[in-house]
């Protein structure tokens, strides 16, 4: 299981890579506000949430599944 937790990690790293690559960063990049914060920084919010929440579920996965293996 250790090199299917490690493939996950690697794809959600070039996922989250290319989310804050530049081209999709200026789509983000206009004048409106969501409950009054600017988009950008809503969505750089938003993705890096995003990123903490998976990165912590695949490694509480991973952990389990070795415990279970022992």
């Amino acid at each position: 299981m250790k090199g299917k937790a490690t493939s996950v990690l690697v794809i959600m790293f070039v996922l989250f890579f290319l989310l804050f690559h530049y081209p999709l960063i200026e789509i983000f990049n206009i004048r409106q506000a969501v409950s009054g914060v600017p988009m950008l920084l809503f969505y750089f919010l938003t993705v890096w949430l995003l990123l903490i929440i998976l990165s912590f579920w695949i490694s509480n996965k991973h952990l389990k599944d070795r415990e279970d293996g022992n």
